[in-house]
């Protein structure tokens, strides 16, 4: 389920007149401001009618009517159109691919709310509203705090916790003391080696990073010195050094022969050899001839046998040898005759035999670098034949910039650094482990429990020592406190997927711990979900419930908890993801660029809106729309 289309009049944030249509992937929608349009609250109101008026809270001052339309791709495959007038009514149309129109569906209020949820996609209105819309007054920070639990000003005396105290609880609080003092000693060890480790960790984070850079680029280069030697050029497949050219020209070479032919065929009409010369019989198969030569030799033998004037019928032979020898005179020009035509049709024979030969090779060369190139078409070949150029091209750019990183100070010797700050920080891990068994108590607290325990036996206070300061820049020395987001969430959560608490966070576990650890530097690298939902963000050397967390930490934790269930949800079922740009409070820059590419990723499953204000970038955006 997605928006297809957004329209708004005189709504709060945005212009007095706006129509986008969306698409899906991630969407940035910059308010004219630099503040945030409520959109999304506004669109989560008018998603869910209740006919109380909600809507009247998202009208742009000045105007006295305002209105909010949605297009919607709804799970059922049809189009949906939902137009709401804030603070009044509305409709919901469906889109009838009969009449290629919107018909009204319903008008009533409440039958457009169940007909979202039941027919469209939309899930109920606290799941939407808490899991697939993200608020700043979602934030755990902006939530109602816990009342802070009084604390006595400095100087001022706590009250005996027992007056009357016998030899024994003495002896007990003043062992107590020490082993109060001995907590507070690994306390501030701990403290020491966990900034340290904090520190460590963020310069192997930077240094693997930089890393990982050098060896991306020597990997680009040695794979484009390999595709070049292996990139195919005419010489090394035994081509003719033209053979771009003979297969662009191809087609006109065939063009070429076909009117060479018919240029030949013309010439052999007008010379009259269109066919080959007719057979001519052999004088020693003419019937006629030997039948005039014997007759005549007939003849002239009984002449000679005979007396008187009968001798005269030897010459009636001369009339028979005439016949035969006009049958071979005209035996003699046929052959002369066709001697000629085979002459003539020979030479056009030959220039034919020439014409096909000539194109038969041209033929075998094409095709045999089309198969050496595993091409076929003469534009498939001329871009595999460019290959070397643009490779050579790239291996130019790559060599430049593996120069430069090669003069870089700061590259050099990376790997040995890597593998010593990996060192470093394997051996601080071990040592606060050492110290605390994975949990540490405040050396505030430590310190307070001192001053309440040497007071109960009555020893004097020694000189005040200034307090720790506070673990994350921003943070209070007596750190607020807020309440733990996570139960309510995920409980949400796992009605949303079917499943208990510990089937949900089995799902959720490790890609949470990705993106605490990028958004936190990997200060924090994991969170552990107990059975009643209260959750502990885990670092190095420690476990920390998510209501002791500072401020910005809580943040950041939960945002983190939020895009892993829309992430997860969104590969079995996509709702549209509605947020108002609530990262600008609890990210720097480097990591809001961080944060674009999360949740471009996330556009990849489902369809993601973030109204940012006037000045955000929208880099990593699919598209940028304005209000």
């Amino acid at each position: 389920m997605q928006l297809l289309e957004l329209a708004a009049q005189a709504v709060r944030g945005c212009s007095p007149s706006v129509r986008l249509a969306l698409k899906p992937g991630y969407l940035v929608l910059k308010s004219p401001g630099d503040k945030p349009a409520p959109l999304a609250s506004a669109i989560a109101t008018v998603l869910y009618p209740d006919g109380r008026g909600d809507e009247l809270q998202f009208l742009a001052q000045g105007y006295k009517g305002g209105k909010i339309g949605l297009s919607i791709q709804g799970n059922d495959s049809n189009a949906w159109r939902l137009v709401r007038d804030l603070g009044a009514g509305g409709s919901l149309h469906r889109y009838d691919k009969d009449s290629n129109q919107f018909e009204v569906a319903a008008q009533d209020l409440k039958q457009i709310a169940q007909l979202l949820r039941s027919t469209v996609g939309f899930p109920v209105r606290a799941t939407f509203e808490q899991l697939f819309t993200l608020t700043p007054g979602q934030l755990p920070t902006q939530r109602a705090k816990l009342a802070a639990a009084p604390v006595a000003a400095p100087g001022a005396k706590t009250p005996p916790l027992k007056k009357g105290l016998s030899a024994v609880e003495v002896a007990a609080a003043k062992t107590r003391l020490q082993t109060l003092e001995a907590e507070l000693a690994a306390s501030k060890e701990v403290g020491d080696l966990q900034f340290r480790q904090d520190t460590t960790t963020n310069e192997l984070y930077k240094m693997e990073q930089r890393l990982v850079a050098v060896e991306a680029v020597r990997q680009k280069r040695d794979e484009a010195r390999e595709a070049l030697a292996n990139a195919p050029t005419a010489k090394a497949l035994g081509l003719p050094d033209d053979i771009v050219e003979r297969v662009r020209n191809f087609a006109a070479t065939k063009k070429a022969r076909d009117a060479a032919m018919m240029k030949l065929g013309d010439e052999r009409e007008q010379a009259g050899v269109l066919f080959d010369a007719d057979q001519v019989t052999p004088l020693y198969k003419e019937r006629n001839f030997w039948l005039g030569l014997f007759g005549g030799l007939l003849l002239v033998a009984l002449g000679g046998f005979m007396e008187n004037a009968l001798r005269y019928v030897a010459l009636l032979g001369l009339p028979a040898f005439t016949y035969s020898a006009l049958v071979a005179l005209r035996n003699i020009e046929r052959l002369q005759a066709a001697s000629r035509v085979s002459s003539t049709s020979d030479v056009f024979r030959q220039r034919e035999k020439k014409i096909v030969d000539e194109f038969k090779a041209e033929q075998e060369l094409v095709n045999r670098a089309y198969e050496l190139t595993a091409t076929t078409t003469a534009d498939e070949f001329k871009q595999a034949m460019a290959k070397p150029d643009e490779l050579q091209q790239r291996m130019a750019e790559l060599d430049v910039t593996w120069a430069e990183m090669e003069v870089d100070p700061d590259n050099a010797g990376l790997a040995e650094k890597v593998a010593a700050l990996r060192t470093e920080a394997e051996a601080l891990n071990g040592r606060l482990q050492e110290l605390s068994g994975g949990y540490n108590r405040d050396a505030r607290e430590i310190a307070r429990d001192i001053e309440r325990t040497r007071e109960l036996i009555g020893l004097p206070s020694p000189s005040k020592e200034p307090e720790p300061a506070p673990e994350f820049e921003g943070v209070s020395a007596e750190p607020e406190t807020f309440d733990d987001p996570t139960p309510a969430l995920i409980l949400l959560g796992a009605e949303l997927f079917g499943t208990d608490v510990a089937g949900l966070w089995a799902q959720l576990k490790d890609r949470v711990g990705q993106y605490v650890g990028a958004l936190t530097d990997r200060r924090y690298h994991a969170v552990d979900v107990e059975k009643d939902g209260r959750a502990f963000a885990v670092a190095p050397g420690r476990r920390v419930p998510f209501n002791e967390l500072p401020a910005k930490e809580l943040d950041l934790l939960y945002v983190a908890m939020r895009l892993t269930l829309v992430e997860k949800y969104s590969a079995k079922n996509k709702i549209v993801f509605l947020i108002e740009d609530v990262f600008g409070v609890v990210l720097d820059g480097p990591k809001l660029a961080l944060l674009g590419r999360m949740l471009k990723h996330l556009g990849s499953l489902t369809q993601v809106l973030h109204i940012t204000g006037a000045s955000h970038t929208g880099a990593s955006a699919d598209a940028t729309l304005n209000l």
